[in-house]
């Protein structure tokens, strides 16, 4: 990358006065200015497209040891670099992808996937042409994302709108269901034999290392930034997903409007596991917020087993890709969760066996909503569910 690119995205100048240095067990050349301050640090491959650069403010002393901010003197180690943030700006490119994000605002001016460049060269061609896009929206996005300041926690409620930002300057909108980080706390009641503490994980808490967002979709893609409350009446929503809610608190998203959610038209998530104690023991059916436990049977396991295969290898892939490939299935009329966190939910089209085995097993009528679920088996309504996160 040259100096002029650097400037344009907001990066430190690489200076020819700063001394390159490497450090033992960190594959990345750091550049150390007259200051004694690590300022850069670049990682570049030769045997693929890969490269990042991150600015730092790193104070060494004499003896290479880095003093913190509270004058503690440590040896500056790989696994201590792990742990260190950029000091600003960041740039990954690798292979398909490009990220450029700025730390000191929690702001991402670049999150582009399946690209197929050859070389770096003409990676950095496409980034240049991207900030150089001279459209409204992109014009007042680049401008904050070099100079706004750190935004506060942003409050998110049902019904909000967002947009999110994909490939190819493109956008899609979703509508926040419910937060729910009141609902993954709580034990909801069980019925059936069977009462483990493996029932304190519900519906709710699909496996996320973050705060999930109970969210639907828009079926649109779309190149306008600037859709309004009367073209999001006039579209069709996928059913109901989870994502995390980093990306929205921290504006990476952006709430744009909001609409009031008629509770009836919510499909809510429905998940089937099984608990094994030399061997299967019996099954959790979970809907919405109720759970129910029977006894492991040999025609339900092997539908979970063979569910597997319907599961794609999302490893690697950004939760912009995953929403975009949900989208266009839904928009094909599948209904098909294989790239969301929600992947083994049994509203799948792939696991319709599988939900009317364990629907045929609990006498349960497979044209139910779930609110007339509920109210036969004293579980939460739907509109309960968004009311307790409120």
């Amino acid at each position: 990358m040259n100096n002029t690119l650097r400037k344009k995205i907001g990066l430190k100048p690489l200076l020819k006065s700063w001394k390159r240095i490497q450090i033992k067990g960190i594959n990345v050349e750091f550049y150390l200015s007259e200051s004694n301050i690590i300022e850069k640090a670049i990682c570049q491959r030769t045997d693929e497209i890969y490269y990042t650069e991150t600015d730092l403010s790193i104070q060494l002393n004499e003896k290479g040891q880095m003093i913190t901010k509270t004058g503690k003197v440590k040896n500056f180690t790989s696994s201590i670099y792990e742990t260190i943030k950029p000091n600003k700006i960041s740039v990954v490119i690798q292979q398909n992808k490009v990220i450029i994000d700025n730390h000191a605002n929690n702001l991402q001016l670049i999150d582009e996937y399946d690209l197929a460049y050859e070389n770096l060269s003409e990676t950095f061609d496409f980034i240049e042409n991207y900030i150089e896009d001279k459209s409204t929206y992109f014009v007042k996005h680049f401008k904050d994302f070099r100079t706004a300041t750190k935004t506060s926690r942003i409050k998110i409620k049902s019904g909000d709108i967002f947009r999110i930002p994909i490939k190819r300057k493109q956008f899609i909108y979703g509508q926040v269901i419910s937060p729910l980080r009141k609902t993954i706390k709580t034990k909801f009641p069980v019925i059936g034999d069977f009462k483990t503490s493996e029932l304190k994980i519900n519906v709710f808490d699909p496996n996320m290392f973050f705060f999930p967002l109970w969210v639907r979709f828009f079926t649109l893609k779309t190149e306008n930034p600037y859709l309004q409350k009367e073209d999001f009446k006039k579209l069709k929503f996928t059913s109901s997903t989870f994502i995390g809610d980093y990306s929205l608190r921290h504006s990476n998203y952006s709430i744009i409007d909001h609409l009031d959610i008629n509770t009836s038209e919510i499909d809510i998530p429905m998940k089937l596991r099984t608990i094994y104690n030399n061997g299967p023991e019996f099954h959790i059916f979970n809907w919405g917020a109720g759970i129910i436990t029977l006894k492991a049977n040999e025609k339900i396991e092997k539908l979970i087993n063979e569910s597997a295969k319907h599961f794609p290898n999302m490893k690697g892939k950004g939760e912009q890709k995953r929403i975009e490939i949900f989208i266009n299935n839904s928009k094909k009329g599948k209904r098909i969760f294989g790239s969301m966190y929600s992947s083994s939910d049994l509203r799948d089209d792939n696991l319709s066996e599988l939900k009317i085995a364990i629907f045929e097993k609990l006498g349960i009528d497979p044209e139910i909503s779930y609110d007339e679920f509920a109210t036969q088996n004293g579980f939460m309504l739907t509109k309960d569910i968004i009311e307790m996160n409120k």
